[in-house]
């Protein structure tokens, strides 16, 4: 950060202005093309005390929340959101509790602004206590500067202090998590909803309230333990009990989802004997304590339950729930919960298996993606040839949507992850013009996503086929800095 002159303004805001960068992997995701000096710039000039100001606002938010599709959750986690006049690179932070993405993207090249962002598309998973460490020595930076220049109770002094605070006590770190896992700002939350939550914890566990909290809709509803005991009561199967595992999979602050996933369900499959073939439902409802009729389609004008889980019974003999009602769907659903037995930190009523970008669910859909559909199986049935219809064999061949196949070979950097799939197929299966118009739609509309980590798969992600949801996560063995 170099701290730069500003003759007018507000006090706070010319004692901080800086050219400010923000990099990770080597990559500097503040890059970007000056107009008026028709140069390139690392760090574009903006205001550093609005940057921290803002970290200050939604640090729990950007701590906590993970990602959400809704202007609301745009607008609390993007820093374009910041405005004050300044020109915000399109950079925006998702929490899955134990790593914090950085999602940047270069801006349009509009006629008129001074300044473009161009760093390529980029994912970077930064663990928490990095992406920590970096926020509080910046926003120190920041109010050192102000007291510096004579500017004291400030703002953002006042605001920062008051986060401090709160992280300093766990009463108010575990209200303030359990407030941002809902995508509430500080405050919002009233003292009679949070009385009814921590009531629920008691119930069902705090670790289930959580996961509930975060796939919440904007109202921040969660289904109660009544609710989850009325779904599982009407559309529950007897479940004897999963199965144990002989080993456990790597865990701990530093192991990403995505390993710990496709750790356990490799040793699942180890322990099992299952080797690469595809798992029949006779073998897969057997390994969760349950009859093979649990994983028939359903009606599909029957009203689904609001999220898969398996409820423990007191008697050792518990129920599962699956929210899908197609085969394939039900499938993954419950390999889901398979693999959240298996990797399970916490003994509580309930393992729920919902649609939110957590760590705990990121890992659960890398653990089903492996065990049903084992990524060296794909490999060496596709065996290069990454066109749709191939796709489409492998994953009827391992009873999977094409879909969790497709998520497959994306993690495993085969192809790029949100490219139309007619890009995979060479222009000698198609029109020459209808390959390049697809290809140029691809460049104008693509959401892909370039991801780093050394010496590891491109990207790491897994997909639920029953909602047809993608989540991404990528990883580093560096920290972001801001400079």
């Amino acid at each position: 950060m170099d701290w730069q002159p500003l003759e007018d303004g507000e006090p706070e805001e010319a004692a901080c202005l800086a050219l400010i960068g923000m990099r990770a992997y080597g990559v500097q995701l503040t890059q970007g093309h000056d107009k008026l000096l028709d140069s390139l710039r690392q760090a574009p000039l903006l205001s550093g005390y609005h940057l921290a100001l803002w970290f200050a606002s939604s640090w729990w938010r950007l701590r906590w929340e993970p990602r959400r599709q809704s202007t609301a959750w745009a607008l609390a986690h993007g820093m374009a959101s910041i405005g004050e006049g300044y020109i915000w690179p399109h950079i925006d932070f998702a929490s899955d509790g134990r790593f914090v993405l950085l999602n940047a993207r270069p801006t349009l090249n509009r006629p008129g602004t001074p300044f473009r962002y161009i760093a390529p598309e980029t994912t970077s998973a930064i663990a928490a206590a990095d992406f920590e460490a970096v926020v509080d020595a910046f926003v120190a930076t920041v109010v050192q500067r102000l007291k510096d220049r004579s500017l004291a109770a400030t703002g953002l002094e006042s605001t920062w202090s008051a986060v401090v605070e709160e992280r300093a006590s766990q009463a108010m770190t575990t209200r303030r998590k359990l407030e941002a896992l809902l995508g509430f700002d500080p405050q919002d939350m009233d003292e009679s909803r949070y009385a009814r939550l921590e009531d629920e914890s008691r119930r069902i566990g705090a670790a289930t309230v959580e996961e509930l909290a975060a796939a919440a809709d904007h109202d921040g509803s969660i289904p109660t333990a009544s609710d989850l005991d009325a779904m599982g009561r009407a559309r529950g199967y007897p479940c004897g009990g999963f199965i144990q595992p002989a080993s456990v999979s790597e865990r701990g602050p530093s192991v990403f989802a995505w390993k710990s996933g496709e750790t356990a369900a490799k040793l699942l499959r180890d322990q099992e004997h299952l080797g690469l073939n595809p798992i029949t439902n006779d073998t897969l409802s057997g390994l969760c304590g349950l009859q093979t009729k649990v994983l028939k389609p359903e009606d599909r004008t029957a009203t689904s339950p609001q999220l898969s889980f398996f409820e423990r019974g007191r008697a050792g003999e518990g129920r599962v729930v699956l929210r899908s009602k197609w085969a394939e769907g039900r499938r993954f659903d419950l390999a889901r919960l398979l693999g959240d037995e298996l990797m399970r930190d916490e003994d509580e009523p309930f393992s729920p298996a919902t649609r939110s970008q957590t760590y705990r669910q990121k890992a659960q859909r890398a653990f089903a993606a492996e065990l049903l559909c084992p990524f060296q199986a794909v490999e060496d049935m596709l065996n290069g040839d990454y066109c749709e219809e191939a796709q489409q064999d492998v994953a009827a061949h391992f009873s999977v949507s094409s879909q969790t196949i497709r998520t497959q070979l994306a993690n495993h950097g085969r192809i790029d992850r949100f490219e139309p799939i007619s890009l995979y197929t060479s222009p000698s299966r198609m029109s020459y013009a209808t390959y390049f118009i697809a290809k140029a739609h691809n460049e104008l509309d693509s959401h892909g996503i370039q991801e780093h980590e050394p010496g590891g798969p491109q990207a790491q992600t897994a997909c639920d086929p029953s909602d047809r949801e993608l989540e991404c996560q990528a990883h580093s063995q560096y920290p972001p800095s801001l400079r």
